[in-house]
């Protein structure tokens, strides 16, 4: 690129090209994320059997504390966004549920999104 475009430069950049490659699914990663061995086509799985979701995240831990969750869905509360603190979370946060926003640290849309 010559120049640092920045977090949303830089993606804008990669999902232009994926999906001028035809790709029927964009995945947006910070370069410090580890992915679990079939994360990704879960998430695309998921996508394809629910044509009406926008995007998916899945639960995201501390790498250094990995079952310390670290984002599972978020609110917006008073026009601001924030995580789902522990407290309110369910005791079993990893079911599919519906989210007021999602994190760019690790994200998948359909193509049709």
């Amino acid at each position: 690129m010559g120049e640092n475009l920045g977090y949303a430069g830089g993606n804008g950049v990669g999902l232009e090209a994926a999906l001028g490659w035809g790709s029927s699914y964009v995945v947006v990663l910070n370069n410090d994320t580890i992915v679990p061995p079939g994360t990704l086509s879960r998430l695309a799985n998921h996508l394809e059997s629910n044509p009406g979701l926008v995007a998916v995240s899945p639960v995201i831990t501390y790498f250094d504390r990995p079952r310390e969750t670290w984002f599972a869905g978020g609110i917006v509360d008073r026009n601001r966004p924030r995580h789902l603190q522990p407290s309110e979370l369910a005791p079993d946060h990893t079911s599919l549920r519906e989210t007021a926003l999602l994190t760019g640290c690790r994200i998948a849309a359909s193509r049709e999104t």
